[in-house]
């Protein structure tokens, strides 16, 4: 069954944004994440509005089109979890808005914001999915990211709409600050618990 998650509360860490402008080389000399990020983190936090729908299958019961993200697989996968997640359009909007009133530097650092809100995002459905592993003595493996060419019948087996997602034809997830991302659960070892790792 597929779950839908819509307007959850995430935290943007400034320190996070800051290291996005620095890999970026946007963030200026001697800038901390207290003197410049939090007031702009606390004005971008109103356009972000999080949502994801996600889903697990067994090898068996994954969908054919789908079927080839078990090619990774560990050796003794038992599930298969698929996840798209968004921090929405109005970040988006409120980017395009500030690069044409505020200039290239605004619309970077709110960019920033809008990439660190994803990674906030997809974490919060990683940790749902990491609790449903465990009570199933399981671990999940990492997050990875989903070929281009698989987003469109990701996007349907999932039903993106439902979280306002949508692929423009051209291999790109819509809106922009959108994600797609899938892991497999592995059985937890004999004498060991899911929850000590």
């Amino acid at each position: 069954m597929i779950k839908k998650i819509k307007k959850y509360k995430i935290a943007v860490r400034p320190h996070a944004v800051l290291r996005i402008l620095k890999k970026k080389a946007l963030a200026g000399p001697g800038e901390t994440a207290e003197d410049r990020f939090k007031e702009l983190i606390d004005r971008a936090q109103g356009f972000l509005s999080p949502s994801a729908v996600y889903e697990s299958f067994s090898r068996g019961k994954t969908p054919a089109g789908l079927s080839r993200l078990w090619e990774g697989a560990p050796p003794k996968a038992l599930g298969l979890s698929l996840v798209l997640v968004t921090v929405g359009s109005p970040i988006s909007r409120a980017i395009a808005e500030a690069r044409e009133k505020e200039g290239e530097v605004r619309a970077a650092h709110l960019d920033a914001v809008a990439e660190e809100g994803l990674e906030q995002a997809a974490g919060f459905v990683e940790k749902l999915l990491k609790e449903e592993a465990e009570n199933e003595s399981c671990e999940l493996t990492p997050l990875l990211p989903v070929d281009s060419s698989l987003l469109g019948e990701l996007s349907r087996v999932l039903d993106s709409a439902k979280a306002d997602i949508v692929t423009d034809g051209s291999g790109r997830l819509l809106p922009a600050f959108s994600s797609a991302g899938y892991c497999f659960w592995n059985p937890v070892a004999k004498g060991r618990s899911a929850r000590s790792r």
